[in-house]
């Protein structure tokens, strides 16, 4: 009888641990299938949400406003483009600013000569007329 009570003890064990196994086993296949139920839905209101993304980029009030701030962003990037050479070639500029500005000197200079020349004709001409008349 001792042989027959240690045989059946290790199976009952068993039994009990492969019963606690098997209930575990079962939660866990319910849990996966309650995330497959939550997965299905969750994936059904994503394609939903970007349906309605899409329906909602063409049929916009707004697109006519959007694409007029495009144009204007567009434009005002043609305008920067001179600026950004200035900021790629800084050198370049400097030197171009200088040569001009020596350019609007010498063409100063050149129009004040010029001027004073005039005014002592100017004052050639009255010495002249003062010295007929007299």
């Amino acid at each position: 009888m001792d042989n027959e009570n240690t045989n059946k003890m290790p199976t009952e064990s068993l039994k009990a641990s492969l019963a606690s196994i098997n209930l575990k086993l079962q939660y866990i296949q319910k849990d996966i299938t309650e995330l497959k139920t939550n997965l299905n839905t969750f994936s059904e209101r994503v394609v939903q949400i970007e349906k309605n993304e899409l329906a909602h980029a063409t049929t916009c009030p707004q697109n006519k406003e959007f694409e007029g701030v495009l144009k204007r962003v567009s434009n005002i990037e043609k305008d920067l483009e001179e600026y950004r050479i200035a900021k790629k070639y800084p050198r370049l500029v400097l030197v171009l600013i200088l040569v001009f500005s020596l350019l609007a000197l010498g063409t100063g200079i050149a129009t004040v000569q010029k001027i004073y020349k005039e005014i002592d004709k100017f004052h050639v001409i009255e010495q002249t007329a003062t010295d007929l008349k007299a």
